[in-house]
């Protein structure tokens, strides 16, 4: 063994480079936008492996799991869909929850206002009739005080509450 020959030419000059190394910017060929399970099946698939049974079985799974990648691509896809359309309820819903409750507040307001309304025209309606019945007594300056008070109550009554914003 020690009687080997030596080469003539080795092959090498010592001039070599190292390769750059060039990365695609997307995924190459048919399995773009597939799950990487499902790539690496078609791979496998693509070699006739026997492990998985032989070339109709790993073509038979690599086709079942490539369908179903895509399903749930699919499906994520339109959960993403449906929060979004989720969201834009949410807000609306939220948002006539706060009219809802603003225009709450406003019937209660409106109740008390009417309430307090009328009391002020029956309290101005006594007061006109205490008014004439001081005139019959020739009590005309205390009759034309409490005559006044008695139709600015009820003038009052009449107008209080009434009014306010729509929105």
């Amino acid at each position: 063994m020690t009687d080997l020959p030596t080469p003539d030419k080795s092959g090498s000059s010592g001039e070599q480079e190292l390769a750059t190394v060039v990365e695609p910017e997307q995924p190459i060929g048919a399995f773009e936008g597939i799950a990487p399970v499902a790539h690496t099946m078609a791979g496998l698939a693509a070699t006739n492996s026997r492990s998985l049974g032989g070339e109709v079985a790993a073509n038979v799974l690599s086709a079942s799991v490539s369908q179903i990648s895509a399903e749930l691509i699919d499906t994520k896809r339109e959960l993403n869909h449906v929060r979004g359309q989720l969201d834009e309820c949410r807000n609306t819903t939220s948002t006539w929850r706060e009219k809802a409750g603003v225009l709450q507040e406003r019937v209660k307001g409106a109740r008390t206002a009417r309430n307090l309304g009328n009391a002020a025209i029956t309290l101005g309606t006594a007061a006109v009739g205490v008014a004439i019945e001081l005139y019959r007594q020739s009590l005309n300056t205390t009759s034309y005080l409490v005559g006044a008070i008695g139709i600015a109550i009820v003038l009052l009554g009449w107008f209080a509450g009434s009014g306010g914003s729509e929105e």
